[in-house]
């Protein structure tokens, strides 16, 4: 038989009475009442309407998903005919969800490139968000250097569309899918054979930052700053647990700690005790830091700092504290001048562009009354 804890009880009754006033003595004061805290969200039942648009999206997307297979099972996969194929690629112009688009990149790999080729296409002829960062997050996790190549022109040219259309910051969307590599961070090697240098999280690490650099992503240079360097424990020694490491510089000396004699029959002799003297310095390595020099990520930062900054950024090195000084008084301060420079710019060219000419009356013909 089960046993009731009693400490469970109470926290049971606590919580069903929470909503109730409860009856107190006269003589004694009311105890105040239990509220929830204020990072407790009510969460109500979904309407009946808003039940039937959910039941209907998941229904679209199961038909677009199966049409999507049903496209590749006839058009793609082995097909070598080059016109089939071409078919095939027409008709992935119909997904226009982008609920979709994610999928479409996964479902799509492996593919061959005039079809990866004309996905890219169809995601920037969308010319939306959730587009872009689609193709942003190819730049960074796809597996292929050729797609990401090609996502990453693609990408370059959609953001420099935004940016002449008077855009002055980089969609958040695209921001989180190229930083978030930058975020999770990673260095180390995943062999010492050399073999595979770097494990998967850092190789996206290297491609995030070469892609903020290429594609003039300021606002992910605090990222850049903080990921070029990492570093971690290596373990702790002591006295208890020994050192980690030790190095000892000295001269060592062999004398005679003991002697004690031994007798026998008409015969004596000594039996010499050895030690050894040592002189000198001993180093211990008690703790140990690591730190790990992202040389991809550093150069990424200083090659974007330096285009899009006051001045060039080499000499600062890998001090953090500088680049963090250089970042926040400089940098910053030098975006916010170049963008009211061009946004003043903009506003002259506009007060001074000629007025559109008169559209003349149209005068009356001959026949007109």
């Amino acid at each position: 038989m089960a046993t009731r804890h009693p400490l469970l009880l109470t926290s049971a009754a606590l919580l069903l009475f929470s909503g109730t006033t409860l009856a107190q003595p006269a003589n004694r004061s009311a105890a105040p009442r239990l509220r929830a805290p204020d990072q407790i969200v009510k969460v109500e039942e979904p309407t009946e309407e808003q039940q039937r648009a959910y039941r209907e999206a998941a229904r679209l997307q199961r038909e677009a998903l199966g049409n999507l297979q049903r496209i590749k099972n006839l058009y793609f996969g082995t097909q070598t005919n080059r016109a089939l194929r071409q078919e095939g690629i027409m008709k992935l112009r119909e997904f226009t969800d982008p609920g979709l688009f994610p999928t479409l990149l996964e479902q799509l790999k492996g593919e061959h490139r005039d079809v990866r080729k004309a996905l890219l296409e169809h995601l920037a002829d969308q010319r939306t968000v959730e587009a872009d960062a689609t193709i942003a997050w190819a730049v960074v996790h796809d597996d292929d250097e050729w797609f990401r190549t090609e996502a990453q022109t693609r990408l370059a040219k959609r953001l420099a569309e935004r940016r002449a259309a008077g855009e002055t910051t980089t969609p958040r969307p695209v921001q989180f899918a190229i930083g978030e590599a930058l975020r999770q961070g990673g260095g180390e090697t995943a062999d010492a054979s050399g073999a595979n240098p770097l494990t998967p999280r850092a190789e996206r690490m290297k491609r995030a930052a070469q892609a903020a650099a290429n594609l003039g992503i300021t606002e992910l240079v605090p990222l850049l700053i903080a990921g070029q360097l990492g570093g971690a424990s290596a373990g702790t020694g002591g006295l208890e647990e020994g050192d980690l490491a030790w190095i000892l510089v000295g001269r060592q000396r062999a004398y005679v700690s003991d002697l004690q004699p031994v007798v026998g029959s008409n015969a004596v002799a000594f039996d010499p005790e050895l030690s050894v003297l040592t002189e000198g310095t001993v180093l211990r390595v008690v703790n140990a830091v690591v730190y790990v020099y992202r040389y991809d990520v550093h150069n990424a930062l200083v090659d974007l700092t330096t285009r899009t900054g006051p001045r060039a950024t080499a000499a600062l090195g890998w001090d953090q504290q500088k680049w963090w000084a250089y970042y926040n008084q400089e940098y910053l301060p030098h975006l916010a001048k170049v963008q009211a420079e061009k946004a003043n710019a903009e506003r002259a060219a506009a007060a001074n562009a000629p007025a559109p000419a008169p559209v003349p009356a149209r005068q009356p013909a001959p026949g007109d009354k």
